[in-house]
This record gives structure tokens, C-alpha cells and sequence, in this order.
């Protein structure tokens, strides 16, 4: 059996991990998709954490993350509720 102290040290690789993922496919997206980068400036959020949110599962019943709907053509679906969050309206 594990360690708690093994535990921790093993999430903590997993958020760094994570972290490093998110911020790769982030770069991606702003290279291929033109749009995300009005994300930075609509919400005034740091690079990090509109990462993040690119990167996290939110759409389809948090099965599937806004990248993921870019990925599939379903981009539009994406700047819609980035317009509703940046109105307040979500």
C-alpha cells in the first residue's frame, strides 16, 4: 500500500503534468484557431488560466473540453459561451 506522502508526491507530478498538457494544446489552439486569442483580451485572464479552461472538461456534460470542440469543428459552440461568461450571462 501506498504512502500518503507518496500520494501527494504522485498528484502533484499528475498537476504538473496536466499543467504542461494544458499549456502545449493552448499554444496550439492560438496557432490554429485565431479567435481563442479575443478569449484573452474579452476576459482580461491570465495566459494560464484561460488555459486551463481551453483545457478542462466543460461541454458535453463535462465529457468534453473546449479544445475538443475546436478539434471536431465545433468551434463555434466554444466563442458562444466564452461571449455568454465575458457578458456575464452564463
Amino acid at each position: 500500500m501506498q504512502t500518503l506522502a507518496d500520494a501527494i508526491f504522485q498528484m502533484n507530478l499528475a498537476r504538473r503534468a496536466h499543467e504542461k498538457a494544458s499549456h502545449e494544446v493552448w499554444l496550439c489552439l492560438l496557432a490554429t484557431c485565431p479567435e481563442v486569442r479575443a478569449v484573452l483580451d474579452e476576459w482580461a485572464m491570465p495566459e494560464q488560466k484561460a488555459a486551463r479552461w481551453f483545457c478542462d472538461p466543460h461541454f458535453d456534460g463535462g465529457a468534453k473540453s473546449a479544445a475538443e470542440l475546436f478539434q471536431e469543428g465545433r468551434g463555434s459552440e466554444v466563442m458562444m459561451r466564452v461571449g455568454q461568461i465575458a457578458h456575464g450571462i452564463y
